[in-house]
Parts: C-alpha cells; sequence; structure tokens
C-alpha cells in the first residue's frame, strides 16, 4: 500500500485501528505483514457486531458510563495535518496506556520524551518501511524504559487489531455491561499471552508450510484445531475472573466464541485451497 493510500486512510476511516483490521490476517493468529483480503476482514468485524447485536436486541437497554474508545473522524470533517497529528496522538495514548500508567521512576521530562517516541513510532508504522528511523526510536523507547517495562512495550506495539477488536466489543456493550478500565486491561493482557501461544503452536505444527502432503496438512489441521480450542476455552476461564458480572461475561464469551468459529474456518480455508493445489 502506497504512503499516499496509507495517510488517506488514517485521515477518514477509523484511523490506525482500521488500518490494521484490513491488513490483519485472521484474529488469533494475526502477525503484521500477512495481507488479507479487505472483504474477509471486513466479514470478520460484521459478524463480531453481529453477534453483539443480537445480544442486545434481547436485553433492555438501561443508562450506564460510556466507554472511552477512540474518535472518528467523519469523511465531512476538515482533515488538517496538526487533526492527523492529533488523532495519532490519540490512538497512540490508548494503545499504550497500560504501559503509561505506571512509570513513576522516569522523570517528567523523560516522560514526555517517551510520548514523543511513541508518537513517532505509531507515525513511521503508518508509512513505507524505513528501518533505520524505526530502529533509531526502538532504540530510544527501549533506552528509557526498565526491562520489564521494555517487554510490555514489545507486547503492546503489535497489539492494534487486539485493540481495535477490545474497543469493538467494549462499544458493542457500553450500554449493557460497560467495562471498567480495569477490566479492559485485564482482558487484552490476557488475549495477547494466550494469542502468542497460539501463534508459536501454529508456527510448529507446520500447517501453514506449503511442502506437506495431504495427509500431513490434514493431521497439522486437526492438531492446531484442538488447540486453538483448549486456547479460547482456558483463555475465557481465566478472563472469568475479571469479569465477575454475568451479562458481561456472556458476551464476551459469545464474541469470542465468534471470532474462533471464524478464525477456524479461516485455518479450514487454508488447507482446504492447499489440498487442491497440490491435488
Amino acid at each position: 500500500m502506497s504512503s499516499k493510500a496509507r495517510r488517506a486512510r488514517l485521515r477518514v476511516g477509523m484511523s490506525v485501528a482500521a488500518a490494521v483490521l484490513v491488513g490483519a490476517t485472521g484474529y488469533w493468529a494475526s502477525r503484521p505483514g500477512h495481507p488479507v483480503a479487505r472483504a474477509e476482514a471486513t466479514q470478520s468485524a460484521a459478524t463480531s457486531q453481529h453477534a453483539l447485536t443480537e445480544l442486545q436486541r434481547q436485553r433492555p437497554q438501561r443508562n450506564a458510563p460510556q466507554v472511552d474508545t477512540v474518535s472518528t473522524p467523519t469523511s465531512t470533517q476538515a482533515v488538517t495535518p496538526d487533526s492527523e497529528e492529533s488523532t495519532i496522538s490519540q490512538y497512540a495514548s490508548q494503545k499504550y496506556q497500560f504501559l503509561l500508567d505506571d512509570l513513576r521512576y522516569l522523570e517528567a521530562t523523560q516522560v514526555e520524551q517517551l510520548h514523543r517516541a511513541l508518537l513517532e513510532r505509531e507515525r513511521l508504522a503508518g508509512q513505507p518501511n524505513d528501518p533505520a528511523a524505526m530502529a533509531m526510536v526502538e532504540g530510544e523507547i527501549r533506552g528509557l524504559l526498565r526491562p520489564a517495562d521494555y517487554a510490555t512495550y514489545e507486547t503492546l506495539k503489535e497489539s492494534d487489531l487486539e485493540l481495535f477488536k477490545l474497543n469493538e466489543y467494549a462499544d458493542g456493550i457500553r450500554n449493557v455491561a460497560p467495562l471498567s478500565a480495569a477490566d479492559r486491561e485485564s482482558i487484552l493482557k490476557t488475549k495477547l499471552a494466550y494469542k502468542e501461544r497460539f501463534r508459536q503452536l501454529l508456527l510448529d505444527s507446520g500447517l501453514q508450510r506449503t511442502d506437506l502432503s495431504p495427509a500431513e496438512r490434514e493431521y497439522a489441521y486437526s492438531v492446531t484445531s484442538r488447540a486453538l480450542e483448549g486456547y479460547k476455552s482456558s483463555y475465557l476461564q481465566e478472563v472469568r475472573q475479571y469479569l465477575p458480572n454475568e451479562e458481561q461475561f456472556a458476551l464476551l464469551s459469545n464474541y469470542e466464541t465468534t471470532e474462533f468459529k471464524a478464525e477456524l474456518a479461516r485455518l479450514r480455508s487454508m488447507v482446504d485451497v492447499q489440498v487442491q493445489g497440490g491435488s
């Protein structure tokens, strides 16, 4: 995607989050740099939202505190360099909120320096690849953070799709069972941990290799699909402790089950295409 196209998407869509959704692959197995068709990404979001909508229609609406989400500029709003910078800044602040909330060992000037570095990192991520500039920013961030906090940063910097999905879920239930900031942090951290484990298992299974026989590919799929079911169940069991509200958990469980089915269908489709291509 050209730099001009990326910047246009930033200005009029869901900002960085929309670009990530269009550029990601699957929900559970997504990694940066693996393109996916726009129709597939759009269908994934539509399916997820449909599940929330159906549950909400069955429940009476009641007044509730609003959950803050990234604001979405409309196509009728004037777009200026300042508004673009503000949009990226707002998104970066939300994306790294859990990191920025507990940096008491940094002086005020260092916190400001970190803010600027994170903003620059997100700006570079939306432009054509510039390894030298990105390495410089990454080095600056590493130099400011303690090892444990840098590990948190490493997790959060690739969490765009998870953040988008969390906002989508939180926005869908805000009038039914709104999430607190602590709830959101716990859900996001738990999901990122389980997704990383599943991504590693998917890599180890060989399912994405092109040199497997049809029988080997079917076996790899069976192992991966069982693992995905196990990870989904374990993730929901762990996150249950952060959601004492029954309605919140029911909605999250339904949402994740929908995403799980979509990911399973994606893996199945990938296997079928590769098997047919090799037959």
